[in-house]
């Protein structure tokens, strides 16, 4: 059986369990309580290094007016917690207009020494093209302060209802007021519900701090039920919704809101319940095909099968492993099966035998 630690450690808790065990007035053995507040302590320095970096981005970006949203991490701390560092996070997620990608891109790395993550340093302007069409974000690097960040211009890699319009979501945001004076927009609290429910639902509640969000916003922050689900079939996010909702309540018991109870057994949730638990008690990243599973499930069915397919066709991984000019980029789909079995041959060889 895993350890209170590394399970502490894996559904990222470790400052909730921290705070409940104070509140209960619990002392587990020198050697847990000891790491465990190293570990508490560890999280919340990091939270305010990221809180210094977020203002750092917000004054590089506001001297070029480009517009940003904050997305989970500090702002989501903030709002359901009341505390910004309260709720682990190992990465920045900020949302923009994705017309303003590359030249974010240039204020990060010029302004603020980030590096490139994803897409990798030196990719052609054809493999960035292709990378960006089946992610929902890039990826970068500080070096020097161990920041990882993610701009995102999406809340799905696929092609989905609740990607709307950055001018749209620039208009419904509310003002998230954190640590250290500063104020960042965040996404308002209906579209929270919906955006946290989705991306629990597409990554399989892997760790139980999605959950807990979850039940925090049952509990501190129930909505208008009928107006919410109108708005999530509005937004293509009511299966995940019922799923994130339900789920929550079983594991923290919970009342379920009537209406949820009744949209539920309209839907036949009952598989996914059980998968979500079996995801909880397994800690370990879901499988690919269990993560496409998923994706058919809380995406339209057609652009999901279109980014499938894309993420078989060309591995992104071989644009690095193999540099190929924009011209010359329809031989990747000719790669990829050797690719494939180049990889597989690896994974199946012994460790410790030589490569010939």
């Amino acid at each position: 059986m895993p350890s209170f630690i590394k399970m502490a450690k894996w559904h990222r808790l470790v400052p909730q369990v921290c705070s409940k065990l104070k509140q209960l007035q619990y002392k587990p053995s020198p050697g847990i309580s000891s790491e465990m507040n190293q570990l508490e302590y560890r999280i919340r320095r990091k939270a305010l290094k990221h809180l210094a970096m977020l203002s750092k981005i917000s004054n590089q970006l506001d001297k070029h007016k480009i517009r940003f949203i904050v997305l989970k991490g500090s702002a989501l701390s903030q709002l359901i917690y009341n505390d910004s560092a309260q709720r682990q996070s190992n990465d920045i997620d900020i949302l923009i207009d994705r017309r303003d990608v590359e030249k974010v891109e240039s204020i990060l790395i010029e302004n603020l020494n980030f590096s490139q993550g994803v897409p990798f340093s030196g990719a052609t302007a054809r493999q960035k093209e292709f990378i960006d069409s089946v992610r929902k974000d890039r990826g970068y690097f500080h070096q020097q302060d161990r920041i990882i960040l993610e701009v995102h211009w999406g809340f799905t890699a696929v092609e989905h209802p609740i990607n709307r319009s950055f001018h749209d979501l620039w208009q419904s945001t509310i003002k998230a007021e954190l640590q250290l004076n500063q104020t960042f927009h965040t996404l308002p609290m209906n579209l929270l519900w919906l955006y946290q429910c989705q991306h629990g639902a597409e990554s399989g509640w892997y760790r139980l701090r999605w959950i807990n969000d979850i039940a925090m916003l049952l509990i501190y922050y129930p909505p208008d039920w009928d107006s919410l689900l109108e708005q999530a079939s509005e937004f293509g996010t009511r299966r995940s919704l019922i799923e994130g909702v339900t789920l929550a309540a079983s594991v923290y018991n919970l009342p379920l809101p009537s209406q949820i109870e009744e949209q539920g057994k309209a839907v036949q949730i009952g598989n996914e319940i059980e998968e979500a638990r079996l995801f909880l008690t397994r800690m370990q990243l879901p499988s690919p095909m269990e993560s496409a599973r998923r994706s058919f499930r809380h995406a339209p069915k057609t652009k999901a099968m279109r980014n499938l397919l894309k993420n078989i066709l060309i591995q992104p991984g071989d644009f690095e492993r193999i540099r190929l000019p924009n011209g010359l980029f329809f031989l990747y789909y000719l790669i990829r099966p050797f690719s494939l079995l180049a990889r597989r041959t690896k994974s199946q060889r012994p460790r410790g035998t030589a490569t010939p």
